[in-house]
């Protein structure tokens, strides 16, 4: 384990968090748009669903529904990949949003199935297949690289409240834009 997260920059790290989630969000949204715009169907952007007013088929709608979460664990991986070659708050706290998002997905999918659960059900391999896949290879990450940077459990409960915030206000912000 190395010593590098002495405590200015965990504060540090709480102060860029919210940089980090939006960033993050509007990557996963985006890629979701790009790929619906690829795929030639008219898409209407938000902060927190990107939609198509035209039906799509079932291969177009997992390639879309899965574009986000692919995006947004090929930039976990990516920073999960800085961490361990250089210790980095700012790459944990990337990964630990990355978590943080997917796993509240999940956990909405009871009332409406997020992008892994809805593809996963259209694969039909299960609907709670890639969701779990997701969220335990992102767990594991952020497990080993909590440990890595030595980031303690005062740290994580801080990134999950302030994460927890950043998610209300974008899903409240993205509510009040669509009215």
């Amino acid at each position: 384990m190395i010593d590098t997260a002495p405590r200015r920059f965990e504060r540090r790290l709480l102060w860029v968090m919210p940089i980090i989630g939006l960033t993050t969000q509007l990557i996963h949204e985006g890629a979701h748009w790009i790929t619906g715009r690829a795929l030639g169907y008219p898409v209407i952007f938000g902060l927190n669903a990107v939609t198509s007013p035209t039906p799509m088929t079932v291969p177009d709608h997992i390639l879309m529904s899965l574009s986000g979460p692919l995006v947004t664990i090929a930039g976990a991986v990516g920073a999960f990949l800085w961490l361990l070659r250089r210790p980095s708050l700012a790459a944990y706290g990337v990964l630990f949003f990355a978590l943080f998002m997917r796993l509240v997905a999940v956990g909405l999918s009871i009332f409406l199935l997020n992008d892994e659960a809805r593809s996963s059900q259209l694969l039909g391999i299960g609907t709670w297949t890639l969701p779990a896949l997701v969220v335990g290879a992102l767990a594991f990450m952020t497990v080993i690289g909590s440990r890595r940077l030595g980031v303690g459990w005062r740290i994580n409960v801080g990134l999950y409240l302030i994460c927890s915030v950043i998610v209300s206000a974008i899903v409240g912000a993205d509510m009040m834009l669509r009215s």
